[in-house]
């Protein structure tokens, strides 16, 4: 939205929004082609709809954080992807048709953190959002991590037979965050 051919090419020209702190994941609704994304805040964490040219005002405060948000964790529980579900994309995954253009978000919780956490960490959230950003429905946790591990939800991708979520450690290592192990898991 700032490109100006008339000054040559600058970093301007590459900028579609700004006044982030930390976008994780985002994903297209394919059904009308809005992008929503996830944000790590320092204690707020939010749920948006990019849009071009926008400001999302970060400026260190949480308060910055409600900036534009379809929707706030309070405290932070570090979202860290989305996906939707769509009767275009794959035929709902499998799903009924009452779950098409659904949300899911996957919400790490404390990173290397052992247990199920508080105030649904580690689980996968979901939204129903409407195009303009306006949170309908949700937030609905429908997987919540209730192991002793250090397992938390992380990248998500939805399929032709269900959602996949893949957990960020391994169960069997807890002295080791960087040990093999972890598991990609279908809901």
């Amino acid at each position: 939205p700032f490109y100006d051919a008339g000054d040559g090419i600058n970093f301007r020209d590459y900028i579609y929004a700004y006044g982030f702190r930390y976008a994780g994941g985002g994903g297209i609704r394919q059904s009308d082609g809005q992008y929503f994304f996830v944000e790590n805040g320092p204690g707020t964490d939010r749920l948006a709809r990019l849009v071009s040219g926008r400001n999302y005002g970060f400026n260190g405060s949480d308060e910055s954080m409600y900036t534009f948000a379809s929707y706030n964790w309070v405290p932070a529980t570090a979202p860290v992807d989305i996906a939707f579900v769509e009767a275009g994309v794959y035929n709902n995954s499998g799903f009924p048709a009452q779950y098409a253009n659904r949300a899911y978000v996957t919400q790490s919780g404390a990173t290397w953190a052992s247990g199920p956490g508080t105030d649904l960490e580690k689980v996968v959230t979901e939204f129903t959002l409407a195009s303009d950003g306006t949170r309908v429905g949700g937030p609905r946790p429908i997987a919540i991590y209730n192991g002793f591990g250090k397992s938390s939800a992380s990248a998500m991708a939805v399929g032709p037979d269900g959602i996949y979520f893949c957990d960020l450690y391994t169960e069997a290592a807890f002295d080791n965050p960087t040990a093999r192990g972890s598991s990609i898991i279908k809901l």
